[in-house]
């Protein structure tokens, strides 16, 4: 598979054109809280580029991704998708190793900052996509109650285990109290628990259980 080059201006002078080369061989190192989405995102393009796949999901999350790799060994020729699963102590020769041109990582800042080093040496291409510190910003003709719940579900879906999810809520003084009821509200009737239960199914109203207990517990 491969992308076809882009024209980008063509004359009787000239002939401008975009061609993709491929890379060679991409390790994409997914994170734990969406093990199986965020890693196809990686794989896609670099197969679409033309290039191989080393795939290392989180040690704590690898089935999902080892079931992908089993329903598409016999679509794909072998070597194209590898998949590699670890007590999270190879990470490091991967991003390191020199035969890997490129790393799409997404997980936390420490450790992107890990696989950066890592790189540094061979000078890879990265993409790192880490934890982040997002704002929500309220303005003054908000209506409470018409904004409570996609608050809450913005910074409480998959128990808050979401790199993009709401971590700061910035209101004016006058909806301070309105907010923070509509929060209380939306927070005491969510269900939290074992999400194999059909009653504790996500929805936008009840957030999924807490993936680690780790997490739960520190």
């Amino acid at each position: 598979m491969q992308l076809e080059p882009r024209i980008i201006e063509e004359s009787a002078e000239r002939k401008v054109y975009e061609r993709f080369v491929p890379l060679g061989v991409v390790a994409a190192i997914g994170p734990w809280n969406f093990p199986l989405l965020l890693l196809v995102a990686k794989i896609a393009p670099a197969l679409l580029t033309g290039n191989t796949v080393i795939v290392k999901p989180a040690p704590t999350t690898p089935l999902a991704v080892v079931r992908l790799g089993e329903l598409v060994k016999d679509v794909v020729p072998a070597g194209v998708i590898n998949i590699i699963v670890d007590d999270n102590d190879l990470g490091d020769v991967l991003s390191g190793h020199s035969g890997v041109a490129k790393v799409s990582f997404t997980g936390s800042t420490v450790t992107g900052r890990k696989v950066m080093a890592s790189a540094a040496n061979t000078l890879k291409r990265l993409t790192l996509e880490l934890g982040g510190n997002d704002p929500a910003i309220v303005l003054d003709d908000a209506d409470p109650k018409a904004i409570g719940r996609r608050l809450f579900e913005q910074a409480m879906t998959n128990s808050g285990q979401v790199c993009v999810a709401i971590k700061r809520l910035y209101v004016p003084r006058s909806l301070c109290d309105e907010i923070c009821d509509e929060l209380v509200a939306h927070a005491e009737a969510a269900i939290v628990g074992d999400g194999r239960k059909p009653r504790l199914a996500r929805t936008c109203d009840n957030p999924t259980p807490v993936a680690r207990t780790a997490l739960y517990t520190r």
